[in-house]
């Protein structure tokens, strides 16, 4: 789950620039 985590995470702070 910390994979999972760690790409949602990345992902919003990628999606917020």
């Amino acid at each position: 789950m910390s994979f999972w985590g760690a790409t949602v995470i990345t992902s919003l702070a990628t999606a917020i620039p």
